[in-house]
C-alpha cells in the first residue's frame, strides 16, 4: 500500500548494527568479519569485534550477534552460532536472522508511525447506518473542528470520489487530492452495516 512505504521510506534504509564475537588467532576475525561484511554490506555494519563472549555485555548491545563461540545468552537473545569456516548454512541463516530483524523493524516503526497519525478519538466502532455523504460530511466537521482541515476539504473529498471510488477491497480510503490538511490523521471507522459506496 503507497500509504504503508510513504511511512516506511526513510526509515528503513538503516543498516542493522553487528557484533561478531571469534577468537583472535591467525587473523580468523579479520577474515570472517571481511567475509561477513562483503555478503552483507547492504542490510548490516558490524560495530563491535570481540574474542570473548564474557566481555560483550548489554553496553554493546547490536541488532545482530554473531559468533564462533556457544554462550548462553546466544541464542536466548536471537544471536547466530557459525563455524569457523563460515559455510552456507551459515549464510543462509544468518540471512535468515537479517530478514526476520528487518520484518521486526519495518513492524515496529509502521505501529509507530500509525499512532504518530492516529488517535482514540477517531477510532469508531458499531456506529449507526449512513450514507456515503453524511458519513464524509461529518467526518469533515470533526477534522474541521479540530483544526486538522480547512473549510474546502469536504467539497476536495467529495470532488475525488466523483472521480472514481476511493473502496479498495470493501475498505473506503476517502481522501482529497489537495493539500488542505494542516496535520496527517487515519481515521478508523466500522460499520455493522456496510456503507454504500
Amino acid at each position: 500500500m503507497l500509504f504503508r512505504s510513504c511511512l516506511l521510506e526513510t526509515d528503513t534504509t538503516e543498516l542493522l548494527t553487528c557484533s561478531l564475537i571469534v577468537p583472535q588467532y591467525y587473523n580468523l576475525a579479520n577474515h570472517l568479519e571481511q567475509k561477513i561484511c562483503e555478503r552483507f554490506s547492504e542490510s548490516i555494519t558490524i560495530v563491535n569485534v570481540c574474542d570473548d563472549p564474557s566481555v560483550y555485555s548489554e553496553r554493546d548491545k547490536t541488532d545482530l550477534v554473531i559468533s564462533t563461540i556457544d554462550f548462553p545468552s546466544l541464542s536466548q537473545n536471537g544471536g547466530i552460532l557459525i563455524s569457523y569456516l563460515l559455510t552456507t548454512k551459515d549464510f543462509e541463516r544468518i540471512n535468515q536472522r537479517i530478514d526476520c530483524l528487518k520484518r521486526e523493524r519495518e513492524k515496529f516503526l509502521l505501529m509507530k508511525h500509525l499512532l504518530a497519525v492516529s488517535s482514540e478519538r477517531y477510532f469508531f466502532k458499531n456506529q449507526p447506518y449512513m450514507d456515503r455523504e453524511t458519513f464524509l460530511h461529518e467526518l469533515s466537521e470533526q477534522y474541521l473542528s479540530d483544526g486538522y482541515v480547512n473549510t474546502h476539504y469536504e467539497q476536495c473529498v467529495l470532488y475525488r470520489e466523483s472521480l472514481s471510488s476511493t473502496v479498495f477491497n470493501q475498505i473506503a480510503v476517502p481522501h482529497s487530492m489537495e493539500l488542505n490538511a494542516n496535520r496527517t490523521m487515519i481515521s478508523v471507522h466500522l460499520f455493522d452495516k456496510p456503507v454504500l459506496w
